[in-house]
């Protein structure tokens, strides 16, 4: 039987993903956040293929992976394709509920 992995981030830890936002001009709506249990190896992140998915975009920075989805979750194959190669626990979540994870954060 496999364990489920559980990622956690402090309030100081969502502030600086959020203030660390690579598409800062993007739609909220069309913004997400990949939240890893530790940061990808190196050599996975150098075998990802960058341009196959585009318009849709990602940058990892540390244990995060940010998405930029102009046509959506629903229509992308992207974190689909990144889950299996940066070989560690992610859980997506929008950027409006990474804000209100922010604001629960800080209570």
């Amino acid at each position: 039987m496999r364990g489920v992995a559980v990622v956690l981030r402090s309030h100081e830890d969502f502030e600086q993903i959020v203030e660390a936002n690579p598409f800062p001009d993007a739609a909220t709506g069309t913004l997400h956040v990949g939240f890893m249990a530790a940061a990808p190896p190196e050599a996975a992140i150098a075998g990802l293929d960058r341009e196959r998915f585009l318009p849709d975009e990602f940058v990892i920075a540390g244990s995060e992976v940010y998405l930029h989805l102009p046509e959506g979750m629903a229509r992308t194959k992207l974190p689909g394709y990144l889950d299996p190669r940066l070989e560690v626990a992610t859980t997506i979540r929008n950027w409006n509920t990474v804000a209100k994870l922010l604001d629960l954060a800080g209570v």
